[in-house]
């Protein structure tokens, strides 16, 4: 039966990782800010660590906030580089590929009630 349970709940891997991504973009902001840079990626530090610690805590709301972050990068990306596709790569690439974790099994059940 405990195995059982095992199974049902997400890993907190995932949580982990969205957190140490989020420390470091925010932390990689500061710096850039002082350097006279976008304030882009203290934002986006800061709303995936909001989202990985809702994730670890099993919040439904730390999806919510990766697709509000996912919206806000396309509108931001397209803002500084329009339409290119070779400039918007690098923008867009790596929040696509994790975000597409939030489609697996494991975190579509959180915040699901579990019989």
């Amino acid at each position: 039966m405990q195995t059982e349970v095992r199974r049902r709940r997400p890993p907190r891997v995932f949580a982990v990782i969205l957190i140490l991504i989020g420390l470091m973009l925010a932390v990689g902001g500061v710096r850039l800010v002082s350097l006279g840079g976008s304030f882009y990626y203290i934002l986006a530090g800061l709303a995936l660590l909001a989202s990985g610690v809702l994730l670890w805590r099993r919040d439904r709301r730390g999806s919510l906030i990766y697709g509000l972050l996912l919206i806000a990068t396309l509108l931001w990306s397209f803002y500084e580089v329009g339409a290119n596709l070779w400039a918007l790569a690098p923008r867009l690439l790596a929040l696509l590929v994790i975000g597409a974790w939030f489609l697996t099994p494991w975190v579509r059940q959180i915040g699901r009630a579990h019989v």
